[in-house]
């Protein structure tokens, strides 16, 4: 064998062994990519499982409870992350917990939000959030909430995931009591997301309502001389006593509505141990439709789950 043919073949072999170190590198760098997986719960026990690459964002993959299984790039967005194929066959919109597809003018998985581990352990076993709260399921099919610390708990339907912080959504703040003044300030205690939807401003094609919240809030403060003063904007708030569970609460009414947003609900407030605890039960959207847009949900279906809430409200006791 002449000393070209020796060469030729080195470089052979040494091109192969370039090859496969490559390859295995690109392997180890595919397997070790971060990864953030999400579980959203939909409307119509629908589901998506997705996976996030925090590190690029190029793409997002989804299992839908459907069966199938998509991977779509990052598209271009004004409002939070969406991901599309070719043509916005299909499109996944998520915003902070929340999440939708559309698949062309059909928004195919609505309401999306997401499990989290607190949601899918506790209808096994009870589950410990913190030092001094915890929630445990009940023999009637509800769980229970309790907090140690401000000695009260409350019961929620099993569908419901308690925070420990409160969510700005659409023109809903994230102020310990939704309409506290600068001077009557008080500590977020925990919320109960009964519903949320969030499809962003374009209406084209997407189903009512865009945006639509209900959930219970619970606030506390040590200023208990502001705790029954009417809110700042109303000069004749309806004011009624209600008694939950022999506590006596007083009721606040407030509404606001404009350039077809709304907000409204019930304020209840009492004072125990020298602290002033306000529930709030509360709903906020949309009210936008157009001829562009489907049926989606009806009216009656946005008040049931507004109605939740307040019978999450009717359960409030205080342990001390």
């Amino acid at each position: 064998m002449s000393t070209k043919q020796k060469n030729i073949r080195l470089l052979i072999l040494l091109l192969i062994v370039a090859l496969v170190t490559i390859a295995m590198y690109l392997l180890i760098q595919k397997d070790t990519t971060q990864k953030n997986i999400f579980t959203f719960s939909c409307q119509d026990n629908k589901s998506i499982t997705a996976i996030f690459y925090p590190i690029d964002d190029t793409r997002v993959d989804l299992t839908l409870s459907d069966g199938r299984k998509i991977s779509l790039p990052r598209a271009i967005s004004a409002s939070g992350a969406r991901y599309a194929n070719a043509n916005d066959e299909v499109v996944f919109w998520n915003k902070g917990d929340t999440a939708f597809i559309t698949e062309g003018t059909s928004t195919t998985y609505v309401g999306c939000v997401i499990k989290t581990n607190l949601d899918q352990q506790a209808t096994t076993t009870p589950t410990v959030t913190t030092t001094k709260t915890k929630t445990v399921p009940a023999v009637d099919g509800l769980y229970g909430y309790a907090n140690s610390e401000y000695n009260f708990t409350l019961r929620f339907p099993p569908n419901v995931t308690p925070q420990n912080y409160f969510t700005t959504f659409y023109n809903l703040a994230s102020n310990w009591r939704v309409n506290a003044s600068q001077v009557n300030q008080g500590k977020i205690i925990v919320s109960f997301p009964v519903f949320r939807i969030d499809q962003g401003g374009v209406a084209t094609g997407k189903s009512y309502p865009l945006n639509y919240v209900a959930e219970l809030r619970v606030g506390i403060s040590p200023n208990v001389k502001e705790c029954y003063a009417i809110d700042t904007g109303y000069t004749s708030q309806k004011i009624t006593n209600v008694i939950i569970n022999g506590v006596t609460f007083k009721r606040f009414s407030f509404q606001e509505a404009g350039m077809m947003k709304y907000l409204q609900g019930e304020s209840y407030r009492t004072i125990h141990n020298n602290m002033c605890y306000v529930l709030e039960q509360i709903k906020s959207g949309s009210s936008y439709k157009d001829e562009t847009m489907k049926p989606g949900l009806s009216q009656a279906t946005l008040d049931g789950y507004y109605n939740t809430v307040g019978k999450i409200v009717e359960t409030f006791r205080f342990t001390k």
